[in-house]
């Protein structure tokens, strides 16, 4: 298995990867990217090696903060996006297309089930719905529309792969108005060899943004399959990373073990959700239970606001004065009962801060985790404690913002929240 890669602590995907385990070097993107659906995206920065670095003396305490990422997820892709909504055979869907040049594709998903099938082009109006990969893509079913994607409302017939009778498709294409909101999608498979490899992924969808090209990148690095990119990937591995992936019925390489462990047990069980979305940002929580093969899995507690007219997650530098110089969050917060009584009389050095690097954030999937969100109330932070009282990470904390207000900055992107000056 080829090393993995070290993130600096200053680093976008900042923190401490994960101890050794399952966490091959992350995928390119596979043909999801290429049919406009969901991609596993791009690789991470390797950063320098794990022993070279130890080797080093720290490095000074007012190091600046990295060059802020203009987008979240690879560029969106050229020509038309569409996004439609509605009923497809009688079931909740919500469909994305892109169109450049007169062709098209796309994909779609149901709101009840989250998991997203791929649109293929077939005859005139018509595509195909895919599901699976490779060799092992399956043909579920023909959509035949009366016209080509671009109008208000877009009708036609799904007829299910085997299936005598077709059944109404009727969607309407979502105006882009600045209120968005959200559309839950998941992603699952596991290998057909080790019942403990599966991978779980939740996520969701944004849509109704102004931009469009900006609601498909946010959406990209908040996918499922982005999130799952170290577990599960659509191109063939590497020959000597081949033994540690089983193949799943759907064709998705599953890593399941890493080379010198090759009982296996590699699983992940992740996901992100919806906080609170408004016209400027959107706040989402994460979770992950990852069995890394090592001594024991991983537990990943994180967050992320995203400001919605830049696709910038936000940093200290949009709360704080000073980034190198965060108060001290800890005196302006009141531990809840149940941290209180999970802590009970023990020592438990716990840090809360926007730029710690005291949790676990989880480096593989595209987006910028931190150890810090927003809500309507005040800044929620994940207490940051050691391996050891890693249940403790689940009792997230509250600064309220009215107890902030003295150290918070007075103007960005998000201090409309806490009274300030406007919006970015």
């Amino acid at each position: 298995m080829r090393p993995m890669p070290v993130v600096p602590r200053l680093s976008l995907l900042f923190g401490v990867l994960l101890a050794a385990g399952c966490g091959p070097e992350p995928p390119a993107a596979s043909a999801w990217a290429a049919a406009g659906g969901p991609a596993p995206g791009a690789a991470v920065d390797t950063g320098p090696d794990t022993k070279a670095a130890e080797a080093l003396p720290p490095p000074p305490p007012a190091t600046p903060p990295p060059p802020r990422r203009a987008d979240p997820a690879p560029t969106a892709p050229s020509g038309d996006l569409y996004t439609y909504r509605g009923t497809l055979g009688g079931r909740k869907a919500v469909v994305r297309m892109t169109c450049s040049s007169g062709a098209c594709s796309g994909y779609y998903f149901f709101e009840d089930q989250g998991e997203a099938f791929q649109l293929r082009a077939a005859e005139g109006t018509s595509f195909e719905s895919v599901t699976g990969f490779g060799d092992h893509a399956t043909v579920t079913g023909k959509l035949a529309f009366d016209v080509a994607p671009g109008k208000g409302s877009w009708r036609g017939r799904f007829t299910a792969q085997g299936a005598a009778a077709a059944t109404p498709v009727a969607l309407t294409r979502i105006v882009p108005n600045g209120h968005p909101s959200f559309v839950r999608r998941t992603l699952s498979d596991k290998s057909p060899k080790d019942e403990h490899c599966f991978v779980k992924a939740e996520s969701f969808e944004l849509v109704g943004l102004r931009d469009a090209p900006m609601e498909w990148r946010i959406n990209q690095g908040l996918s499922p399959e982005s999130i799952a990119r170290a577990h599960l990937q659509t191109a063939a591995p590497g020959a000597d990373e081949k033994d540690e992936f089983d193949d799943s019925a759907s064709g998705a390489h599953i890593h399941c073990r890493m080379s010198m462990q090759s009982e296996g047990g590699c699983y992940l069980d992740a996901s992100a959700k919806v906080i609170m979305v408004d016209d400027h940002l959107a706040s989402v929580t994460f979770h992950a239970d990852d069995g890394s093969g090592g001594a024991h899995p991983i537990l990943v507690v994180a967050g992320a606001t995203v400001n919605l007219a830049t696709g910038e997650v936000l940093d200290a530098r949009d709360l704080v004065p000073d980034p190198q110089k965060e108060p001290s969050w800890g005196t302006l917060l009141t531990p809840t009962a149940d941290l209180v009584k999970a802590i009970g009389t023990d020592k438990v050095d716990i840090q809360y801060s926007l730029e710690g690097a005291h949790d676990r954030i989880y480096a593989w999937s595209l987006w910028p985790w931190k150890t810090f969100y927003l809500t309507s109330k005040g800044v929620v932070f994940p207490p940051g404690v050691d391996e050891f009282h890693k249940p403790l990470r689940e009792l997230v904390q509250v600064v309220p913002y009215a107890k902030a207000k003295g150290v918070l900055r007075t103007d960005g992107p998000a201090a409309y929240m806490w009274g300030g000056r406007g919006k970015r």
